[in-house]
């Protein structure tokens, strides 16, 4: 379900903005949570998904090339078929190297960000330590990653927001903006890119 859906103005809008800071040469970086397409449907390209991508799959042997801490597949290449005609451990797709289950490419709940490489948790907080700006959407602030950046760009004085339409995300250097990101975030892309 989640790989059918399609964008929302938001997720357009901040491909928009990534394309007019490079038009620009400023940097930008997309840290997302959401491990659907989204983002890419819509054109984002600078783009860090600290949570995997349900469009890829891995090997469950670390070390594998199809394995952390560097390999995955795209989910397109397992062929799920014996397992959706019978359910059960023996038809859970195997690794086309080393025979291994496959698995979601996602962090589980008993897992680190450093897990694997595509999570790019060393990118995001070297991009947190230089931003200027950082923007928080649609975030309760209850996962590690989210506490790690807020934390280092306070530390660096970068002006730190959240788009949060009930307007509890509490978290004292951050400025709670109380509307909804898919209303918001056009609005502030059209005003930047009508700008001089």
């Amino acid at each position: 379900m989640a790989l059918a859906a399609k964008p929302n103005p938001a997720h357009l809008a901040l491909a928009q903005w990534e394309r007019w800071q490079e038009q620009r040469g400023r940097a930008f970086t997309l840290v997302t949570q959401n491990v659907d397409t989204l983002h890419e449907q819509a054109g984002s390209r600078a783009l860090i998904k600290v949570h995997g991508s349900l469009d890829r799959a891995r090997c469950t042997k670390r070390g594998c090339e199809n394995g952390a801490p560097r390999g995955s597949v795209p989910l397109a290449s397992v062929d799920f078929g014996p397992f959706h005609a019978f359910p059960s451990p023996r038809t859970v797709p195997r690794c086309p190297r080393c025979n291994k289950r496959m698995r979601p490419h996602i962090p589980w709940f008993d897992e680190f960000y450093a897990e694997h490489q595509d999570y790019g948790i060393q990118r995001v907080e070297e991009r947190a330590k230089r931003s200027r700006l950082v923007l928080f959407i649609g975030t309760s602030f209850s996962v590690g990653v989210t506490d790690r950046v807020s934390t280092l760009a306070l530390l660096r004085e970068a002006k730190v927001l959240s788009i949060d339409p009930s307007g509890t995300s509490r978290v004292p250097g951050i400025e709670v903006i109380p509307e909804r990101a898919e209303e918001l975030l056009p609005r502030w892309i059209q005003a930047l890119t009508e700008s001089p």
